[in-house]
């Protein structure tokens, strides 16, 4: 930030720690207050001085509550919301973008997101990117390209007491058949992600 000295061009100005630039990655997220003071370039007297308040300011993506760290999971067909939380609590706008084809957002433009999940599961772990941007009152650019890497997973493998199916129809070697009756053990089904090495979402 460039301290403004339009009224008194002529004259030498410093920020405090004698700068004509001021470094807000110096100082701590808060509110502050900045003066400018403007000197004689001959003699060092204050001839005029301005005021300015200054926001240093953290965005970060949490789950919607706004206090969890965000869901990075979100099952094939499911939804899951994202809420900015900006500190200090100061007004501005959002925007939330993804160029991804596995997901939709619904509310892009509040502070509170919701990401749709359609029927394909994501190539990889990470590969949905959802962004935000926060804007300033007067639609300022103040903090860009805030991530988060998303998943969509959905069911890569099903398997009963060893019997594999990779296939929502499976045929008849892929398909346990029980009679009605028969003492037999637990079958245990379990079940692989897709994509491979991801997790389930907490809820599934």
């Amino acid at each position: 930030m460039q301290a403004e000295n339009a009224r008194c061009s002529d004259y030498i100005y410093f920020w405090g720690y004698h700068s004509s630039t001021f470094y807000p990655a110096q100082l701590g997220v808060g509110e502050y207050t900045v003066t400018v003071d403007f000197y004689s370039p001959t003699d060092g007297e204050l001839l005029c001085s301005d005021t300015r308040t200054v926001y240093v300011i953290e965005v970060e993506i949490k789950d919607a509550d706004g206090t969890d760290d965000p869901v990075e999971y979100v099952k094939t067909g499911g939804s899951e919301s994202y809420t900015a939380v900006v500190t200090p609590d100061v007004e501005g706008t959002f925007s939330w973008n993804s160029t991804s084809d596995k997901i939709s957002l619904s509310g892009a433009a509040q502070q509170t997101v919701t990401v749709s999940a359609g029927s394909e599961a994501s190539d990889f772990v990470g590969a949905e990117e959802l962004t935000l941007a926060f804007y300033s009152p007067s639609g300022e650019p103040v903090c860009e390209n805030i991530s988060v890497d998303l998943t969509v997973v959905g069911v890569r493998e099903v398997s009963a007491d060893d019997v594999d199916s990779e296939i929502n129809e499976p045929g008849p070697e892929e398909t346990l058949y029980v009679c009605r009756g028969d003492e037999v053990d637990t079958i245990e089904v379990t079940a692989e992600p897709d994509p491979e090495d991801s997790a389930w979402p907490e809820d599934t």
